[in-house]
């Protein structure tokens, strides 16, 4: 049994001005890959709700959310959890000016301070970090519009200040979690929790965001048109998932 987990943004989902698709071809080899025996999952910065409405009838046999933060089973069951206390993630909200577009998960909300229209959807508006009500937050992240040089300093800044939480960059984004929580870290999981061997366990991304998860498996794949930074963490490059998949198990 092979296991293959997948970034969703830019890998398995593909946005092309207000519209979000999966590739039919990657869709259907998904399909055939699970129908014979093996497993396919999301590994991803989102949210699972902000999942489900897109991945249309692609069935995951597990979830990596909040970019390892949390991992559920295929049935939606939490099999690993870790959360940011409130207090911390105010102190990194701090360190910002006060116009930065901050979006924060907690319980099953999704709140967002000074929202701009490149941002998911979301549950509530707030103007100050202080109403959130949940004192455990899963992730926040912060947005920076077409704008990746300043995504870039806000990871840097908050991976040079803080030791609870640790930042990872997704494009313009800058997705953060508790220290210790990563794609690389929830990939480790996943293969204990399937006891599968190393070389049962492939990856595949396309950005920043997915560098750990490809440093934690030798099977990694990315794409020819993911940046140099990122094709250099990983063994393979394709085009899509479909060839991944057959460069898994070959026709």
């Amino acid at each position: 049994m092979k296991l293959l987990a997948s970034d969703f943004d830019g890998t398995l989902i593909h946005h092309q001005e207000n519209k979000s698709y999966i590739l039919k071809e990657d869709k259907q080899k998904i399909i055939d890959f699970q129908k014979a025996g093996n497993l396919f999952g999301v590994c991803s910065g989102r949210e699972l709700r902000g999942l489900l409405n897109q991945s249309e009838d692609v069935k995951f046999d597990f979830y990596i959310l909040h970019s390892g933060g949390i991992i559920l089973d295929q049935n939606q069951h939490v099999i690993y959890e870790k959360l940011i206390g409130k207090e911390d993630m105010k102190k990194v909200i701090e360190l910002f000016d006060k116009n930065v577009c901050w979006t924060i998960v907690a319980g099953n909300k999704k709140y967002a301070m000074n929202p701009h229209s490149r941002i998911p959807p979301y549950d509530l508006l707030i103007k100050d970090v202080d109403e959130v009500k949940e004192d455990r937050i899963a992730t926040f992240s912060a947005h920076f519009p077409h704008d990746q040089e300043a995504a870039r300093k806000c990871c840097e800044l908050v991976n040079k200040n803080q030791t609870i939480v640790k930042a990872f960059q997704n494009i313009e984004d800058v997705d953060i979690v508790l220290n210790g929580c990563s794609k690389g870290n929830a990939i480790h999981y996943i293969q204990q929790y399937y006891h599968l061997k190393d070389e049962d366990i492939n990856v595949i991304g396309d950005s920043y965001n997915d560098i750990s998860m490809f440093d934690a498996c030798h099977n990694s794949f990315t794409f020819f048109s993911s940046p140099q930074e990122v094709q250099v963490h990983t063994k393979t490059l394709v085009h899509n998932i479909k060839e991944c998949i057959e460069k898994i198990i070959p026709e």
